[in-house]
């Protein structure tokens, strides 16, 4: 990447610009090299400028400045809207190949993709375009089964996530997917707590899973309570009722058993939540649970919302199920994704050679690209 020697504007939000500087990389200051407004009125944002030159640079380099602040040049460049390629600076690609040349065009496409692999898919728009008032086309996948999500879908390349699998065929993953957060049932302190309305609570990290069964190891007698269990969000509330909590069998054991429910919910990220279990009714539940005290590293609590410091372990697991075979999805203008068609009308604007009013696409068309 060229860029050529000129007067860079840059708007800054709450950042001392006292110097800015690229990771691992060359350029030459200007002369002047920068300047920062000094006046300012109440709200106003931080303004200056800076003048470099920069020469084989990747559009993917990161700019900091002095208070690690940072983004990728590329970003950089297009958030000056005074600055215009082919003019201001030159891409090896053209368009910075943010938009793609599109090729090898078929009404469907066919490819394999390994795992951990990234593949562009544009659609090619011809002629001359008042509106787009819908988008809709399909995705199907034969990958199989697993503990692992299988595809993710970024629809207007953004590096957001649009779409994953959140279908489960119920088939638990077991051995490593099942999480106890921090019980230890080899401690030697374990005793049993019968279980009230007010209920227990315990961090356990949960993995990018399309469902989960939630379960505790239970000691239940006979006309026992009702027992639920669920899931919430470290600083609470339930992430949904109706979503994240179920049932458990509450018929009598013959000593500790343990007992499950399943919940269907979409963890897209491994984070940390709060399995919660509690009973109805006032009275005596007539169901205990295993736990012990560890003001050291327990990371359960009695009394659930709000939240108390976290000195217990309970004998309580979320077990992650598998992710159902991909199969086909319907991608419309509202699923995933609000409005489609005006965020691929909104991508066309902001492409000046395709024009602002008509948007009139060279006859090797305007490739508009979702991951």
């Amino acid at each position: 990447m060229k860029i050529k020697k000129r007067t860079l504007g840059i708007v800054l939000l709450s950042v001392l610009l006292m110097s800015i500087f690229f990771i691992s990389a060359d350029f030459d200051k200007g002369v002047p090299s920068h300047e920062l407004i000094t006046t300012y009125g109440p709200g106003s944002f931080l303004q200056g400028w800076i003048n470099i030159s920069l020469e084989n640079e990747s559009i993917n380099s990161i700019v900091e400045d002095s208070e690690g602040n940072s983004m990728k040049l590329i970003k950089l460049l297009q958030s000056d809207s005074l600055l215009t390629e082919g003019i201001d600076y030159n891409c090896s690609i053209p368009k910075c190949g943010l938009i793609p040349n599109a090729i090898n065009g078929e009404l469907s496409k066919t490819f394999t993709l390994s795992s951990g692999e990234e593949k562009i898919i544009a659609f090619k728009l011809q002629g001359t375009i008042l509106n787009i008032t819908n988008v809709e086309f399909n995705i199907s996948s034969s990958a199989e089964a697993s503990c692992v999500n299988q595809l993710e879908i970024d629809l207007l390349a953004d590096g957001e996530v649009d779409y994953l699998n959140d279908k489960t065929n119920n088939l638990s993953c077991g051995g490593s997917y099942k999480f106890f957060g921090c019980f230890n049932d080899s401690r030697s302190n374990i005793i049993g707590r019968e279980i009230d309305n007010l209920g227990f609570c315990q961090r356990i990290r949960l993995s990018n899973s399309p469902a989960f069964r939630l379960g505790a190891k239970l000691n239940i007698a006979e006309e026992a309570n009702t027992v639920k269990m669920g899931i919430y969000y470290l600083d609470f509330p339930s992430i949904s009722a109706s979503e994240v909590e179920c049932e458990l069998d509450n018929s009598p054991t013959s000593g500790w058993e343990e007992r499950a429910c399943k919940i269907e919910y979409l963890v897209e990220t491994p984070d940390d939540y709060y399995v919660c279990i509690s009973t109805e009714g006032d009275e005596n539940s007539d169901i205990n649970i295993k736990y012990y005290e560890d003001k050291v590293t327990g990371c359960g609590f009695y009394q659930g919302y709000p939240l108390r410091e976290e000195e217990y372990a309970y004998s309580m697991f979320a077990e992650a199920l598998k992710f159902d075979s991909f199969g086909e999805i319907g991608i419309t203008d509202n699923y995933p994704l609000d409005d489609l068609s005006e965020n691929v009308e909104s991508f066309l604007e902001s492409v000046p050679a395709y024009g602002f009013f008509e948007k009139i696409c060279p006859e090797e068309g305007c490739p508009w690209r979702p991951y």
